[in-house]
């Protein structure tokens, strides 16, 4: 066959045979590619501490499905493949292709691309937000139609932002048949769930909350008082919620999870009305009802006294000599309530923190020690370099309510607030029975981050309760009563004297 070709090269003019031959190794160097697949992937095997540095922007993998998978897969009646992309820093983002490496060849699969939103718009399934991906999991479902897939992750910075910021994730990759119905003997999952049954669980409340204070609604909290230093958080074991039925309650409680927490200080962040994420947005018409004009002294350094009075929705917030501290995260969410990116949009600033994931909450945020108290670091390096403290379900750290509720209580300590100061909250559970189940990998699954904000201790006029009122009427009704008595006998007095002045003058008459 190899002779064949050469004789019919031969046949061509010079030309002919110097066009074919250039237009050849231009198709071979084209297949070869200048972007090749660094690592290989394995099934149901967490590739983690995957990394996007030093100006490398993209990352390729290459998954072949095993010979064995193959005849497997040929029988399942809808086999798909799911790819799950964990952050743990920046923005790094999910692409997928049949070809080769999607930089340099045709992207068949895309997370969040247009035919995704529009295939999830015609699906009637929600759609997020601009801002709600970038940074956050990015997961695939594609069938599996052939043997050999490329994936590639890619430093995909939010929108407005130019720079590239490093980005580190883990990767994981499975099949499964999801028309199947899955037993417990039968290994093959059919859905995601299947695969990562502590992440999925449902119902489940993941928001952590706090106790003992005045509630300031979904996600926030608010210290301060005596025990500012301490702080009680309260949040749901896997399964738990508001309506949980007490039989399923007590099973919860026999489950062996352990649970680690992370603090981050952001207090700098939050800013005030000259620095921080919010500056920008005093100035705009969602603040123009709530907040004096720009040029105006209320609510300054200069006059503060009334700003609590004539603007009580404005966020500034002043110590009693008028320093003017962070500002109110309540008074913020609530104003940006309705902009295009709302309180919790900002946030999300996978530059600093990655507050939203298991991995990022453990790389970004401080984590709380074995003592129930904040270590605070400097650098992801120095957090990576801490082992998670866990605390146990049943120890003594952790412990249910008092009343039943069924949520569990930890104190912690090390929080400050000389400046209105400002933490994102979050806890991270992993199920201890899981990596004996799977015999590969032990699952977690992280909270709803809290951002929580200490109150300066400031001097406030003190609010007047009902038997305040009441103390007072009562004070003034008797004082009152007094008043009229001690009138009435004077004026008695006074008419006595009269008559009996009268009647001496009668007498010297």
């Amino acid at each position: 066959l190899n002779q064949f070709w050469v004789k019919l090269l031969c046949t061509f003019p010079t030309m002919t045979r110097m066009l074919f031959v250039a237009v050849s190794l231009g198709m071979l160097l084209f297949a070869a590619g200048t972007v090749v697949p660094e690592k290989n992937l394995a099934l149901d095997t967490p590739l983690d501490g995957e990394q996007l540095t030093g100006g490398k922007n993209t990352r390729c993998y290459k998954l072949e499905l095993s010979d064995e998978t193959v005849r497997k897969v040929v029988w399942w009646e809808s086999p798909k493949l799911l790819i799950r992309l964990d952050p743990c820093t920046g923005y790094p983002h999910l692409k997928v292709s049949v070809y080769g490496c999607p930089s340099e060849y045709k992207t068949v699969y895309e997370f969040m691309s247009t035919k995704m939103r529009n295939d999830a718009v015609i699906s009637k399934k929600p759609v997020p937000k601009d801002w709600e991906w970038p940074g956050d999991v990015e997961t695939l479902t594609i069938d599996i139609t052939h043997k050999t897939y490329f994936i590639e992750v890619q430093n995909n910075p939010r929108q407005g932002v130019t720079t590239q910021v490093p980005s580190e994730y883990s990767l994981y990759v499975n099949a499964f048949d999801q028309n199947s119905t899955a037993t417990a003997s039968k290994a093959t999952p059919s859905k995601k769930e299947d695969m990562f049954p502590l992440k999925y669980m449902s119902p489940w409340d993941k928001k952590v909350s706090q106790s003992n204070t005045s509630s300031a609604g979904s996600g926030i909290g608010f210290g301060g008082g005596d025990s500012s230093n301490i702080v009680t958080l309260r949040f749901w074991p896997p399964g738990g919620h508001a309506a949980i039925s007490a039989s399923a309650l007590a099973e919860l409680k026999k489950k062996k999870y352990t649970y680690s927490v992370y603090v981050l200080d952001i207090t700098t962040q939050i800013g005030d009305s000259k620095t921080g994420f919010f500056t920008s947005d005093l100035g705009t018409s969602l603040f123009a009802d709530i907040c004096p004009p720009a040029n105006s002294e209320i609510c300054t350094p200069l006059k503060c006294r009334s700003c609590e009075i004539d603007y009580p929705k404005c966020p500034k917030e002043f110590l009693t000599d008028c320093t003017e501290t962070t500002l109110n995260i309540k008074k913020l969410k609530d104003a940006l309530e309705n902009a295009t990116v709302p309180f919790d949009g900002r946030l999300k600033y996978a530059e600093k923190w990655t507050a939203w994931t298991v991995c990022g909450t453990r790389l970004t945020l401080d984590r709380v020690d074995q003592n129930k108290a904040v270590e605070k670091y400097d650098t992801n390096e120095a957090r990576r370099a801490k082992e998670p403290v866990w605390f146990a379900q049943e120890g003594p750290e952790l412990v249910y309510d008092p009343d039943g509720s069924g949520q569990l209580n930890l104190d912690i300590t090390g929080l400050v607030d000389k400046n209105n100061n400002v933490y994102l909250v979050n806890v991270v559970v992993k199920d201890e029975a899981s990596a004996a189940a799977s015999g590969n990998r032990t699952e977690h699954a992280v909270y709803e981050f809290m951002t929580l904000q200490m109150q300066t201790p400031r001097y406030q006029t003190p609010k007047l309760k009902s038997t305040d009122y009441a103390v007072i009427i009562g004070v003034s009704v008797g004082l009152g009563a007094c008043i009229i008595v001690f009138v009435v006998v004077a004026l008695i007095v006074r008419h006595k004297r009269k008559q009996r002045l009268q009647k001496r003058i009668r007498s010297k008459k």
